[in-house]
C-alpha cells in the first residue's frame, strides 16, 4: 500500500488525459490496481475510492478500448465480500496468474451469503456497478455486439461477480434490468466468450443455488429477476433454443442447455410451453430456421417436445437430450439420438 500510494500522482498523471484513451496504458493501469488490490485485500480500502473514480474516468471515457477496467471491477467486488461458499472468493488469480488469498474463509453472515459487509464500500461499489452498467448499455446498443465484444464479456462477468460476491447489491440495483437485458441479447450472437459469461451471468441469478435461495438475500431481491423473466422469459428460451440449434459455439451447448434447465426448474410448465412454440410453430416454416440449414421433420421435433416436456428425467439426462436435440438439428447427429431419451 505505501508503495501504490507513493506511486499514486504518477498513475494518476497516466490515469488522465491524453493517456486515457491509450488502451495499452489504460491495461497496465488496470493491472497495477488488480495486483495491489489483490496484495493488500481489505488494507487497499483507503486507496479504493481513488481507484474507483479513476476507473469510472477510464471506463465512461472509452468503453470500447476500456474494457479491461470492469476486470478490475469484478476484483474489487470479490476481495470485499465476506461469506458466502466462496469464503469470500477464497482464492482469486492476479494478472501474471498468481493464486493469491483474497479474505479469510472464516467469515460468515446470518444468511450464509456473500456481501459487501461494509456499508460505504458497498455504497460505492453499487454507484459503480450502475455507472458501469449504464455507460456499458448505451454503448452495446448502439453497434452490433460483434464490434464491442470484449465489453460484453467484460459487462456479464462483472455481473456474474456481483451475483455471487455481492448479490444484495444487484438485485436491488436499477443495473440488474439492463444487464439481464443485454445478456438475453447476446445469446443470439457468435461471440462465443460473450455467450459464454452471458449464459454464465443469466444461470446464477435464474438458478443461484439451494441455499442462496434460502436465503434471506435472494428472497428479497428475486423479485427482479422474476418480473425479468416474466416479461422476458419467452424471448431468453426462444433466443435459447435458437443459438443452441445453430449459432451457439459447441463447446457451450451443455452449460447453454443447463441455462434452460434452470428456467425450467424455476418457471415450470410454462417454460416447457415456451420451447413447444419455438420448434413447433416458427411462422417462418420449421426449425431451425437459419440460412442453409435444412429443418427437421415435424415427427422428429415433436418427438423432443414431448420429451423435454416430461418430467421423468432426471437433470442430466434432459440436458444432454437438449444436446443431443441441438447436434441434430446441426446435422452432426441423426433423429435416432433422441431414441435412448425414450427408455
Amino acid at each position: 500500500m505505501a508503495v501504490v500510494s507513493h506511486a499514486w500522482p504518477t498513475l494518476s498523471t497516466f490515469a488522465g488525459d491524453p493517456w486515457r484513451g491509450v488502451p495499452k496504458v489504460q491495461n497496465a493501469l488496470c493491472d497495477v490496481y488488480t495486483r495491489a488490490v489483490l496484495c493488500a485485500k481489505r488494507s487497499a480500502k483507503p486507496l479504493l475510492p481513488h481507484v474507483l473514480a479513476a476507473l469510472k474516468d477510464a471506463f465512461t471515457a472509452s468503453p470500447s478500448a476500456n474494457a479491461r477496467c470492469l476486470d478490475v471491477l469484478a476484483v474489487i467486488v470479490e476481495v470485499f465480500s465476506v461469506g458466502g461458499s466462496s469464503g469470500a472468493f477464497a482464492a482469486a488469480r492476479d494478472p501474471g496468474g498468481v493464486v493469491t488469498s483474497a479474505a479469510p474463509a472464516s467469515e460468515t453472515l446470518d444468511d450464509g451469503v456473500a456481501r459487501v459487509a461494509d456499508p460505504s464500500v458497498a455504497e460505492a461499489l453499487s454507484s459503480a456497478l450502475l455507472t458501469a452498467s449504464q455507460t456499458a448499455h448505451s454503448t452495446l446498443s448502439a453497434s452490433p455486439l460483434s464490434d464491442n465484444a470484449d465489453l460484453a464479456r467484460a459487462t456479464f462477468e462483472l455481473a456474474r461477480a456481483f451475483a455471487l460476491h455481492a448479490p444484495a447489491i444487484l438485485l436491488t440495483s436499477p443495473a440488474l434490468p439492463p444487464l439481464a437485458e443485454m445478456a438475453a441479447a447476446a445469446l443470439s450472437t457468435l461471440e462465443r466468450d460473450a455467450v459464454r459469461a452471458a449464459v454464465a451471468f443469466l444461470s446464477v441469478i435464474i438458478a443461484p443455488g439451494d441455499k442462496a435461495s434460502a436465503s434471506a438475500t435472494w428472497s428479497r431481491g428475486k423479485g427482479a429477476v422474476d418480473a425479468f423473466a416474466s416479461t422476458r422469459g419467452e424471448a431468453v428460451v426462444a433466443a435459447v433454443v435458437a443459438a443452441g440449434a445453430d449459432t451457439c459455439p459447441r463447446h457451450l451447448l451443455r452449460p447453454t442447455a443447463q441455462l434452460l434447465h434452470a428456467m425450467r426448474g424455476a418457471y415450470g410448465a410454462i417454460v416447457d410451453q415456451w420451447i413447444a412454440s419455438v420448434v413447433l410453430s416458427n411462422p417462418a416454416g420449421g426449425f431451425p430456421n437459419a440460412p442453409g440449414v435444412e429443418p427437421l421433420d415435424g415427427a422428429t421435433l415433436r418427438t423432443f417436445c414431448e420429451l423435454a416436456s416430461s418430467n421423468r428425467l432426471p437433470p442430466q439426462r434432459w440436458t444432454a437430450l437438449v444436446v443431443d436435440f441441438w447436434l441434430v438439428c446441426r446435422k452432426e447427429a441423426t433423429a435416432d439420438a433422441l431414441l435412448a431419451h425414450q427408455m
